[in-house]
């Protein structure tokens, strides 16, 4: 779709994940990553913000995880997912669709 665009990291600090977007800043969730050998992990681990996006004209035009949402917010329970937790998954797509409205 934006052939001459390439996803970059979204910073910590970016409007995103801040307070006035939120009610409160995005600094703490939980995610189930993967090990070294490309499988998860048996646990959800404390992690910062990870997504990554593509801007155009300032704006995030796409937002993408590497980590599964979807999962956690359909509540699945399986470990074979690398991804957040559904409390956190809720957080960080709220913030993509008050991102998308607001900004």
């Amino acid at each position: 779709m934006f052939p001459d665009k390439k996803l970059e990291v979204i910073a910590e600090n970016d409007f995103l994940y801040s307070d006035k977007l939120n009610g409160e800043s995005i600094t703490d969730l939980r995610c189930r990553v993967a090990k070294a050998d490309g499988s998860p992990e048996a646990t959800f681990k404390p992690v910062r913000p990870m997504l990554e996006g593509i801007q155009i004209d300032g704006r995030w035009a796409v937002i993408y995880s590497r980590y599964d949402i979807g999962c956690a917010l359909e509540k699945n329970k399986s470990s074979a997912c690398k991804g957040y937790e559904p409390e956190s998954a809720m957080k960080l797509a709220t913030a993509a669709l008050l991102y998308s409205l607001k900004k």
